[in-house]
């Protein structure tokens, strides 16, 4: 369920009701957590849905002559919604819709972004070939007025998986 909402072409039926729960503890005091869900929706397709918060610390504040101020925190959201359906045996495609919130010291930014994707999977060979376009989208507010670009990233695969043996190679382009 977590790669169906990283790759939202990869959502389906047999997501049903799955839970991912994520706890990672990076150093400095820098931690990430997220909780994802999947359900099918009526006979239309598989809906995903995704909150994650990192949580980037405390920090010093200081002023240009190094003396300390006091202390801030940065923190980032990321809410998720995807939708995943299979048009045919072996091509399916997705989208998500993202809502960025992101707080640094007294700054704040808003934004919107979403990721289309498509997947090609032929189960005789083993073979799933995708493609993703990821952050297509823009803030809404800024951080001090400038806005920003988001990552705009366009990324491919192919994996292959081995008849007799419990291998899969794995090819990826961004």
């Amino acid at each position: 369920v977590n790669m169906g909402m990283y790759n939202p072409s990869l959502l389906n039926p047999e997501m049903h009701s799955q839970l991912a729960l994520n706890f990672v503890d990076y150093f400095a005091d820098i931690n990430m957590v997220s909780a994802t869900y999947a359900f099918p929706f009526k006979e239309v397709g598989t809906v995903g849905v995704s909150i994650t918060s990192l949580n980037l610390g405390q920090f010093t504040e200081t002023d240009f002559a190094a003396n300390t101020l006091g202390t801030f925190y940065a923190n980032e959201q990321l809410l998720t919604a995807g939708f995943g359906k299979q048009l045919t045996k072996r091509i399916s495609v997705g989208a998500n819709l993202k809502m960025l919130l992101s707080s640094l010291e007294s700054y704040q930014s808003f934004g919107l972004a979403t990721d289309l994707s498509a997947t090609y999977f032929n189960t005789d060979n083993n073979l799933a070939f995708s493609v993703l376009a990821q952050n297509l989208g823009r803030q809404i507010t800024t951080y001090a007025s400038q806005k920003e670009p988001l990552p705009l990233e366009v990324k491919m695969g192919v994996s292959k998986r081995l008849e007799h043996l419990p291998f899969r190679f794995s090819l990826g382009y961004n």
